[in-house]
C-alpha cells in the first residue's frame, strides 16, 4: 500500500495490532495506542457489567443482544472510528476476540460471585 510505504519513509511506525480494518476518517489504520484506548474503554465497560452481575459468558448469543447494543452505542459515542462503517460490524469484529480474553481473566471471580 502506498500510504504504508510513505509512512515508513517518514519514519512512522506501522501498527502491530490485528485490527487492520479499524481506520480513521482519512482511511489510515488506527495506531496501536488508539487500539489500547479502545481496549481500555471496553474493559471498563465490561467491568461495569461484571460489577452488576450482567457479564455474559459469551459475547455472541441470543441473550446478549441488549448488552451488545448498549456497548456498541457506548463505543460509537466515545470513538468516531466506529461510526465509519455501515452497521456495527467493526465493533463486532473488535469485541468478538477481545471480550473472551477479558472474560477468561475474570472467569473464576465471576463464577464465584454468581455461585457457579
Amino acid at each position: 500500500d502506498d500510504r504504508n510505504t510513505e509512512n515508513r519513509a517518514k519514519g512512522k511506525k506501522e501498527p502491530n495490532h490485528v485490527f487492520k480494518f479499524l481506520t480513521n476518517a482519512r482511511g489510515e489504520i488506527v495506531s496501536d495506542s488508539r487500539v489500547s484506548q479502545f481496549r481500555s474503554t471496553s474493559r471498563s465497560y465490561w467491568n461495569g457489567l461484571k460489577n452488576t452481575k450482567n457479564a455474559p459468558r459469551t459475547w455472541k448469543n441470543k441473550n446478549t443482544t441488549a448488552i451488545q447494543d448498549d456497548y456498541y452505542l457506548h463505543m460509537r459515542q466515545k470513538f468516531p472510528e466506529f461510526t465509519l462503517a455501515d452497521g456495527d460490524w467493526k465493533l463486532e469484529l473488535f469485541a468478538i476476540p477481545t471480550y473472551p480474553q477479558w472474560y477468561r481473566s475474570r472467569k473464576a471471580e465471576i463464577e464465584a460471585e454468581d455461585g457457579v
